[in-house]
């Protein structure tokens, strides 16, 4: 955890808003895309289909 991390969910924990909950997580998901950068998210990725599948076809 890091330093920003940890301070956001102390800051959490003191006021139980969700708002502090929210900035929390941004800062878990900042320090995790840092750590994969590089690495491509499947869910941002939604070019496939069905196997063979065309997209938008008739």
């Amino acid at each position: 955890m890091t330093e920003r991390e940890r301070s956001c969910w102390e800051q959490f924990c003191r006021t139980g808003l969700i708002s502090d909950y929210l900035e929390y997580r941004g800062a878990v998901a900042c320090g995790q895309r840092s750590s994969q950068e590089g690495t491509e998210d499947a869910a941002w990725n939604q070019g496939g289909g069905a196997f063979g599948q065309k997209p938008g076809g008739t």
